[in-house]
């Protein structure tokens, strides 16, 4: 999955965005979390953040996953009733027919400040994203914008500022960082990564 080898900044975005998803999955108290991707790494780092407490995890194809003792159970191919379906920059062709009750994605935003540095780069529309949850009856119920623009600004007045005053840098930084994800509000959409929670 490109978006995890990407170098510098971004590469900690898509490992926030992966937190989310592994926070609200411990939120959700699920019991069968079932991930919908192909990409072994991808899959590995959503593994590494699930909660203890799941009894199922179900993939789609068999990959190689490290045989760490995972506290949980391992199934590949389809499962029955999973309370949690995970799409981890996964969204690229559609979602998959589920009755599950809850889903958890993040994908990159293409209408953000990023397509234009990176004009190539696989981005999805979030109406896209927004018409295919609708038409499987789900409501997105939150979602969260990564690197909005004014973390962009801040954290660039902070690279600016590094050399020549590093108390005004560190304070710039801090700003940045205090504003690393959006909620609510309209930065939220155009920010690089976009991180949804949809419930049917």
């Amino acid at each position: 999955m490109r978006s995890l080898s990407l170098e510098g900044l971004f590469t900690h975005g898509a490992r926030h965005a992966l937190d989310y998803l592994g926070m609200w999955t411990q939120h959700s108290r699920a019991r069968v979390v079932r991930i919908e991707s192909t990409d072994t790494q991808v899959i590995q780092q959503c593994l590494l953040r699930l909660p203890p407490s799941i009894e199922v995890v179900s993939l789609v194809a068999d990959g190689k996953i490290d045989d760490a003792p995972w506290p949980w159970q391992i199934h590949t191919g389809s499962y029955p009733q999973a309370d949690v379906v995970l799409y981890p920059f996964s969204l690229e062709t559609k979602l998959s027919d589920t009755s599950t009750p809850l889903i958890i994605g993040c994908f990159q935003n293409a209408f953000s400040y990023r397509k234009l540095l990176h004009p190539r780069h696989p981005m999805i529309l979030l109406s896209r994203v927004r018409n295919q949850i609708i038409r499987m009856g789900y409501v997105i119920e939150n979602l969260v914008g990564i690197y909005p623009p004014d973390f962009m600004f801040w954290w660039t007045l902070s690279l600016l500022t590094g050399s020549c005053a590093s108390s005004l840098s560190f304070r710039f930084k801090n700003q940045a960082l205090l504003r690393l994800s959006h909620r609510y509000g309209m930065g939220r959409f155009v920010s690089s990564i976009l991180v949804f929670r949809a419930r049917r």
